[in-house]
């Protein structure tokens, strides 16, 4: 799909900044997340793309300089905690224009491509280059090679 605009979307993750900075304040999302695996999904569209955005299931999709007040503990995997509304999502889409996308590329888990899906709805093509892995070690694995030989993660690497 070369020359059609693409989104990337990583996932946030569990370990935030002030877990190991308690003090760190208000801080973009591109360095909210310092998890392993959020950071390499981080490294992974910083290097194969020109736009990305954290998904976020309490504040929905950030571009990497949009601040995060504080720390906060919502997945979308936990149904007990409430999650950012696919209602306030779309309307993220509309107002941060990310609508002008026509490929989407999600990176991450199953409950996370669910989300993104749901908020971007049809009339885009969504690539999954983790679909498959059975578990983080795997789609890490994924990443890493992706990483270290500068090529993006396709159809063959996939299998």
């Amino acid at each position: 799909m070369v020359g059609v605009p693409r989104l990337c979307t990583i996932p946030c993750g569990r370990k935030k900044i002030w877990d190991v900075n308690p003090e760190a304040g208000p801080t973009p999302a591109r360095d909210v997340y310092v998890g392993p695996f959020a950071g390499m999904c981080r490294d992974y569209a910083d290097r194969f793309f020109e736009d990305w955005v954290v998904l976020s299931a309490k504040y929905g999709f950030l571009r990497p300089h949009d601040l995060v007040p504080t720390n906060y503990d919502v997945t979308f995997s936990n149904r007990a905690v409430e999650t950012i509304t696919l209602s306030e999502l779309r309307e993220q889409i509309r107002r941060k224009e990310l609508t002008r996308y026509q490929s989407i590329v999600i990176l991450g888990g199953r409950h996370y491509a669910d989300a993104v899906r749901k908020a971007f709805g049809e009339g885009y093509s969504y690539v999954q280059p983790l679909a498959g892995c059975r578990g983080i070690g795997q789609m890490m694995r994924r990443l890493r090679g992706a990483l270290d030989s500068g090529k993006e993660i396709d159809e063959d690497d996939r299998r």
